[in-house]
């Protein structure tokens, strides 16, 4: 199917276009200047007021692009003034499989061409192509002594494309998995049985029931359950950290093109009432992760550390973030360990179990007559077999 760029006469609504006109002009100046291209500009990863219009406008964006499956990947606003406003001609090469570029205000009109053919933005007008396959460009900025043009443009990709794993070979070398399938193996070497001892027989029942031994947490439903929430991220890629004397460094073969920066700091004012213990390392450490975080409307996610698997050396905060409209997730770290560590490539470093918002109520009361007869049947129900009484209650109330 033939690419062909499609002229919008309106993409936001008026109200959307003049809010984000209004608080884009107030604020332009707080962002980098780049004097190449004669522009203030920010991404919406920096400033989180644009992911607003990214997301909100993926079901427009699907529709203009035809295709239902494609997901928002970043978007940023510009703001051109000067002589220097240009913009080169190019093909996109970050993750701009789908472009909408949306014009806020412009005292005159700056024309945008794409494959040759120019097209002239009014406030409100938009122009949505395909950043990665057709050549755009912009030529002389007109009026540079007083126009000011402010762009809004949005970008999408497929969830194949590289920017939703960073890098193609992940999903290869180190996939999420069901939580269940990656148990530790100190659970998965424990007997569900402790054998009774031989002093204490069933003196009625002879040796049939001589198998029903103490259970081992192995049989405990709680946990059982635990293990069976959510997904696994194993650790993307080997990493070497060397601590020592409150110094951290760490080293990986991963180039920052293809995974971006592994590990980023921060000043521990961030952290700076937290109990540390003696030997912590006090700079806040954040994890950058290489995968983004999709989930349907009205759900988020809690992320934590695999609480049990054995790790002595770092304890990742725990937190919830509602990826049904922001997707990059990093993740703060207290470092306790001393000298050298390596992480190694697939060990069980996340825990990541969505879940639907919803607003829940609590009450404490006094028990009466009816809350003991309730409790005094789940008590007879739970012993009135000898294994499996808790998933009697349970699915008898499902």
């Amino acid at each position: 199917m033939e690419r062909q760029e499609k002229f919008l006469d309106s993409f936001l609504s008026d109200s959307a276009l003049q809010r984000i006109t209004s608080v884009c002009r107030r604020s332009y100046k707080k962002f980098p200047y780049s004097e190449e291209f004669g522009r203030y500009f920010v991404n919406n990863h920096e400033w989180q007021f644009l992911s607003t219009y990214l997301n909100n406008s993926l079901s427009l964006v699907r529709s203009i692009f035809e295709s239902d499956t494609l997901l928002p990947s970043y978007g940023f606003y510009a703001h051109y003034e000067g002589e220097n406003a240009s913009l080169v001609k190019h093909k996109d090469n970050n993750a701009c499989t789908y472009t909408v570029d949306i014009c806020l205000y412009a005292k005159t009109s700056w024309g945008l061409f794409v494959d040759g053919k120019e097209y002239m933005l009014d406030p409100g007008n938009a122009l949505a192509f395909y950043g990665e396959d057709q050549e755009h460009w912009r030529e002389q900025f007109p009026d540079p002594d007083t126009n000011e043009v402010g762009m809004l443009m949005l970008h999408y990709v497929e969830p194949d494309h590289w920017f939703y794993t960073m890098t193609p070979a992940l999903v290869d070398i180190a996939p999420p998995v069901p939580a269940a399938r990656m148990i530790p193996d100190w659970f998965a070497k424990l007997p569900l049985d402790l054998p009774r001892p031989e002093d204490k027989p069933f003196p009625k029942l002879g040796n049939i029931l001589k198998n029903l031994n103490s259970h081992t947490v192995k049989k405990c439903p709680a946990i059982v359950d635990y293990f069976a929430q959510g997904f696994i991220i194993p650790l993307w890629c080997d990493i070497l950290i060397q601590r020592h004397d409150q110094t951290f460094h760490f080293e990986t073969n991963i180039p920052d093109d293809s995974m971006g920066t592994v590990i980023e700091f921060h000043d521990n004012q961030q952290l700076e009432t937290y109990p540390f213990q003696r030997n912590d390392y006090r700079d806040a450490v954040k994890f950058t992760s290489p995968w983004f975080f999709w989930t349907p409307p009205g759900w988020s996610t809690l992320f934590l550390q695999p609480q049990l698997h054995p790790n002595n050396d770092f304890t990742l905060l725990p937190g919830i973030v509602e990826t049904d409209s922001f997707h990059q997730v990093n993740f703060p770290t207290i470092w306790h360990a001393e000298g050298d560590r390596l992480l190694k490539l697939g060990m069980p470093f996340l825990h990541v179990i969505p879940f639907k918002r919803e607003k829940i109520g609590m009450k404490t009361t006094i028990f009466d007559d009816k809350d003991n007869d309730a409790m005094r049947d789940e008590g007879f129900t739970l012993r009135s077999k000898m294994t499996g009484g808790y998933r009697n209650i349970t699915r008898k109330n499902k």
